[in-house]
C-alpha cells in the first residue's frame, strides 16, 4: 500500500473520530442542561390534582414585566410557575431577552379579558401580588412563556403544575427557543460555550471556580423574602371574593350575545353565546351540542335526558347545523367549558 493511500485512510479515521467526539459532546451538553424531576420542590408532588383553586375573570390593564401584570382595580398579578428576565429590577440592568418576554406577554393579554386561577396554599407572594395561572383564548399564558423560551421554570415556590413547566422548558431547550437559542446575534452565550468546550478537565474546573468567585464578589444579592402569614390570609380572602363575583366582561357582542369562541371570558357567569351547532352526540343520558368538531377546544351545550321531552324532537337532530343563541351559566367540567340548558327557551334558533 503506497503512502498516499495510508495518509488517506488515517485522515478518514481521524475525521470519523472527530465526528463521534462532536456527537457525544452534544449528547453530554443536552443532558447536562436539561431539568430533572428532582428539581421539583417537595411541598407538592409533580402532578397534584388535590390542590384547591379559585378562578376569576378580569381585564389586564397593563403589562409591567414579562411575568407581572396589572388588572382591573389596580391589583398586581405575578404569573405562577415561571420567571422571566428582568427589565424593571431596581438593582439589575435589563437582562438578555427581558424585553422580548415583556413584548410577548403584552401582545398576548394586555387590554384583554382573561381568566385567573389561584391555588389556595399559594395565592400571593410577600409583596402582596396575586399568584396565578393566566388563561386567554383557552391557552395558559404561563406555559406558553416557558415553551417558547421567554421564561424559565421558577422552582423556589412550589405549584401543582410544576411538572408541566419542567416539560415545557426542556422542550424549549431542545428546540433552542427564545433565550435558549445560543446562536442569537449577541453571541455571548455561544462564545462562552464554545470556549468551555475547548478546555480540558482541569481547565473546566478552574473556569467554574473562577465563575463562583466572581459571583461571590460581584453577584447581585437577592432580596430576602420572608413569609407573611397575615398578608397571605388577607390576599386569599380577596381572591375568594373575586372568584364569587367575577369582574364584568368587556368583549364585542352581537345582538346581546358573544361568540362561542369567547366563552372562557364568561366563566362562572350568566351570559348569551351564539354560534352554529356543527357536531352532536346523544349518549341516552346526555345530549352534547358542539359549536366545533373539536369538542374539547370550545364550549358545548349540555342537555340531560330528563329534559329531552321538553324539546320538539331529539335535540341532536333538531339543532344540528342550526345557528343558535344559548343562554345560561358558563361552567367548567373536567377541563371543558359547558352551558347546561333545561328547556328550549334557553336555545333560540337564529
Amino acid at each position: 500500500m503506497d503512502s498516499k493511500k495510508q495518509k488517506l485512510i488515517i485522515l478518514n479515521v481521524l475525521f470519523a473520530v472527530l465526528i463521534l467526539a462532536v456527537f457525544f459532546f452534544v449528547l453530554w451538553f443536552v443532558k447536562s442542561f436539561s431539568l430533572k424531576d428532582s428539581a421539583l420542590p417537595k411541598m407538592y408532588s409533580a402532578t397534584d390534582s388535590s390542590v384547591k383553586t379559585y378562578k376569576f375573570s378580569s381585564k389586564v390593564t397593563r403589562v409591567i414585566d414579562g411575568d407581572t401584570v396589572e388588572i382591573s382595580g389596580g391589583r398586581r398579578v405575578r404569573l405562577l410557575g415561571l420567571d422571566t428576565p428582568e427589565t424593571t429590577h431596581p438593582d439589575l440592568p435589563a437582562q438578555r431577552f427581558g424585553e422580548e418576554a415583556k413584548a410577548f406577554t403584552k401582545k398576548a393579554i394586555e387590554g384583554r379579558q382573561c381568566v385567573f386561577e389561584c391555588e389556595e396554599n399559594n395565592a400571593s407572594d410577600v409583596f402582596g401580588r396575586i399568584l396565578a395561572y393566566v388563561y386567554c383564548d383557552n391557552k395558559m399564558v404561563n406555559l406558553d412563556l416557558v415553551k417558547f423560551g421567554y421564561a424559565h421554570v421558577y422552582t423556589k415556590h412550589s405549584n401543582s403544575k410544576m411538572s408541566e413547566f419542567i416539560s415545557a422548558e426542556n422542550f424549549a431547550r431542545r428546540r433552542g427557543n427564545g433565550m435558549w437559542n445560543y446562536t442569537l446575534k449577541d453571541g455571548r452565550i455561544a462564545q462562552i460555550i464554545d470556549k468551555y468546550g475547548r478546555l480540558n478537565p482541569q481547565g473546566r474546573e478552574n473556569f467554574e471556580a473562577a465563575l463562583d468567585n466572581l459571583l461571590k464578589g460581584y453577584g447581585v444579592k437577592e432580596t430576602e423574602q420572608k413569609d407573611n402569614p397575615e398578608l397571605s390570609k388577607v390576599m386569599l380572602e380577596e381572591i375568594k371574593k373575586l372568584a364569587l363575583t367575577p369582574v364584568a366582561v368587556e368583549v364585542e357582542v352581537k345582538d346581546g350575545s358573544a361568540s362561542f369562541k369567547d366563552a372562557a371570558k364568561y366563566l362562572n357567569m350568566e351570559t348569551k353565546i351564539h354560534g352554529t351547532i356543527v357536531a352532536v352526540k346523544n349518549t341516552g343520558k346526555v345530549c352534547y351540542l358542539n359549536f366545533d368538531k373539536d369538542y374539547k377546544k370550545y364550549i358545548a351545550v349540555i342537555i340531560f335526558a330528563k329534559n329531552f321531552r321538553k324539546f320538539p324532537q331529539a335535540p341532536e337532530v333538531y339543532y344540528k347545523n342550526k345557528t343558535v343563541t344559548v343562554s345560561g351559566k358558563v361552567v367548567e367540567y373536567k377541563g371543558r367549558l359547558e352551558i347546561i340548558v333545561n328547556g328550549p327557551e334557553q336555545l333560540e334558533i337564529q
